[in-house]
């Protein structure tokens, strides 16, 4: 509680430009190893800290949604499965993961869409079972190419089309149960990551990703029309 006012004054600011915003709170809790607040250690204090967090920003805004992104066992730590880490039902929206091509081990290292599909079924699964036990939609609000890179010759990380391609078809065969996907579209830090850098890639996210997302802001259109609200965020 010692930062509170500084916190009510971040919420009060987001409230203003973004009310309706979705906050994720203690990104990859599942990141033991590279993330300083999470590990099966700090489990209990994570559930403390998410559940006075979001308990303060309702005061500001019952109209936040919050994201509890902790649905993996990468590398052998799995927040979903040990006590005290996910932070109730009550207090989350959104159950979620992050995944970059290259991630993981074995096949699920190799990119294409071998790669996207061994990724899922070793990583990506339990969480969206998870959310599916707990009635909460599954998102990645961060994907995309070349975290770790992938290139089977070296150098260079390769411009992985069909992994896109098959990232595309897994969200849209599970699209009843999830909530948002972002591309991490990033320079900085991360190798690849930039579509302009990935001109195969590029045109298969735009060809795909964009023919779902006008489809739903016609579907959402359409049902704003008609009811005076969206039924798509």
């Amino acid at each position: 509680g010692v930062w509170d006012a500084l916190y009510t004054t971040c919420f009060t600011i987001i409230n203003t430009y973004r009310p309706n915003c979705i906050l994720r709170i203690g990104a990859e809790q599942y990141g033991d190893g590279w993330n300083p607040s999470s590990g099966p250690a700090l489990a209990t204090l994570h559930i403390a800290c998410f559940q006075h967090l979001v308990t303060l920003a309702r005061t500001v805004s019952s109209s936040f949604k919050f994201d509890w992104c902790g649905a993996q066992n990468y590398y052998g730590y799995d927040p979903m499965t040990t006590s005290g880490a996910y932070p109730g039902d009550s207090y989350v929206d959104y159950i979620s993961a992050d995944w970059y091509d290259g991630m993981g081990s074995g096949t699920a290292k190799g990119g294409g869409a071998a790669g996207w599909n061994a990724a899922a079924s070793a990583y990506l699964a339990e969480g969206l079972a998870f959310a599916i036990a707990h009635g909460k939609p599954f998102c990645l609000p961060e994907w995309g190419l070349g975290q770790s890179t992938y290139n089977p010759g070296g150098g260079v990380p390769q411009d992985d089309y069909l992994w896109v391609q098959a990232a595309y078809n897994w969200m849209r065969a599970n699209e009843a149960n999830m909530g948002y996907a972002l591309y991490f579209q990033q320079d900085a830090g991360v190798a690849n990551v930039n579509l302009a850098d990935n001109p195969q890639s590029a045109a298969v996210f735009t060809q795909l990703f964009g023919s779902w997302a006008r489809q739903n802001a016609s579907i959402s259109n359409r049902y704003t029309s008609a009811n005076g609200r969206s039924r798509i965020t």
